[in-house]
């Protein structure tokens, strides 16, 4: 099929970096983030910073806490393995979270690397390969995780709600006897949804990433196939082939192609 001339089309594969970045700003990981030029933090508010660590501390802290903690708390053999497994994920997700948080300049040099590989998808057919295939590739990804996520988080309300009982949402322990007041309860449900909804965030975003990560190296590499491909190919007229000029064309070409691998490899 040929490829229709795209004479505006510009690549920008940030873009399917934009909710991570949007979820990882809510949870307070933006004062990790590093410029993609000088790979320098950058500078945050004071209300941003004092958000950052109390959430934080609350909900990728305290919250693996309180669930391991609720263990000591099952009723029944069910309650025990519940609260085992959800503390086991919940620790996971706090480790998966500093994990990514230590990663920031890495992250930095891989946007900074992919603007590169960006600008260099000018062709016609790279494009529209582009527009058509990658994109489309790596959006249906991020679906399939919002589809995911979505469905644990409406299955675990789902669950709640049907019991039918006076109970909290996962076992955990509070500093406070929840079972005294409504008051008292109502606060242990908020918190435990504040870091449900926290913690589930923080495996969303972050269980994402490296898979659309691989997907936008493969596409780079695809389209720099495409691009070597047509070395020697595409150039001047007959009258000019085997000109000094035109060998001085394609080997220029060829040596682009190579920096574009080298920047693939970092």
């Amino acid at each position: 099929m040929s490829a229709p001339l795209l004479p505006n089309a510009k690549v920008n594969s940030l873009e399917f970096f934009h909710i991570n970045w949007n979820v990882w700003k809510m949870l307070g990981l933006q004062i990790f983030k590093r410029d993609v030029h000088t790979l320098q933090r950058l500078a945050v508010s004071r209300a941003y910073f004092a958000w950052s660590i109390a959430a934080n501390f609350m909900g990728t802290i305290l919250f693996p806490i309180h669930l391991a903690m609720g263990i000591y708390e099952s009723r029944n053999k069910s309650e025990l393995f519940n609260s085992i497994s959800i503390s086991i994920t919940s620790i996971g997700a706090t480790i998966k979270f500093f994990l990514m948080a230590s990663k920031m300049k890495q992250i930095a040099q891989m946007e900074a690397l992919t603007q590169v590989l960006d600008a260099r998808v000018t062709h016609p057919e790279e494009l529209w390969h582009y527009q058509n295939r990658i994109r489309l590739n790596i959006f249906n990804i991020q679906r399939m995780f919002s589809v995911l996520y979505s469905g644990v988080a409406a299955s675990v309300a789902a669950l709640y709600l049907s019991s039918g009982e006076r109970r909290l949402i996962y076992p955990g322990w509070l500093p406070f006897e929840w079972r005294q007041s409504s008051g008292f309860y109502a606060l242990a449900i908020l918190y435990q949804i504040f870091g449900f909804i926290f913690q589930i965030s923080q495996t969303y975003t972050n269980d994402s990433f490296a898979p659309k990560s691989l997907c936008l190296l493969s596409a780079h590499i695809e389209l720099l196939y495409k691009r070597v491909s047509r070395i020697g190919f595409e150039g001047p007229n007959e009258e000019g082939v085997g000109s000094k000029a035109a060998l001085q064309q394609e080997e220029d070409k060829l040596n682009l192609c190579v920096l574009d691998q080298i920047n693939l490899y970092e």
